[in-house]
């Protein structure tokens, strides 16, 4: 149950990751 829990967070920190990539990206390409 924990360790599924800390999976659930490291999915959730890479998806914040790549939201935060592809905005950077997006300003950047304006």
């Amino acid at each position: 149950m924990v360790f599924e829990q800390h999976i659930f967070n490291a999915l959730n920190i890479r998806n914040a990751v790549d939201i935060t990539n592809a905005e950077i990206n997006s300003a950047m390409l304006k």
